[in-house]
């Protein structure tokens, strides 16, 4: 009996296999789709273009050096506060200020982060240094 049982399910999985191999077999009864859906808009598979692989997002910047700037005054002037030098927060990432103004005796500067293949506080392609670094 149980020979029998095996016999009748290798029959009925070769009728289903060729059923469904067979070019008359309607394409709607496999998929959902039919033959004349593959060249239309509304095919089986679809592609969507505008999708973007994550970027990497910059770690957190460190505070800018505290730099006293009394001596100016509070005039906001931009000389009393030279830019910090900048540096790699790690390997794709390089932090630098800019817009430094004194405020209350110390300056503040605008804090950006940079992606790029920083080493020794530089961005580096093969050829060498590709993006300056302020002082």
């Amino acid at each position: 009996m149980v020979g029998q049982r095996s016999i009748l399910a290798a029959v009925a999985s070769a009728f289903a296999l060729a059923w469904a191999c067979d070019p008359s077999t309607p394409q709607s009864d496999l998929d959902g789709a039919t033959a004349d859906d593959a060249g239309s808009e509304q095919a089986a598979f679809s592609f969507d273009a505008s999708w973007a692989p994550p970027q990497p997002q910059p770690p957190d910047a460190i505070a800018p050096p505290l730099v006293d700037c009394s001596d100016a005054g509070d005039a906001g002037d931009a000389g009393a506060c030279p830019l910090p030098k900048s540096f790699c927060l790690d390997s794709s990432w390089l932090e630098y200020f800019d817009n430094g103004v004194c405020v209350d005796g110390g300056c503040q500067y605008e804090v950006h982060l940079y992606s790029c293949s920083c080493f020794n506080d530089g961005c580096y392609t093969g050829g060498g240094l590709t993006a300056p670094v302020p002082p």
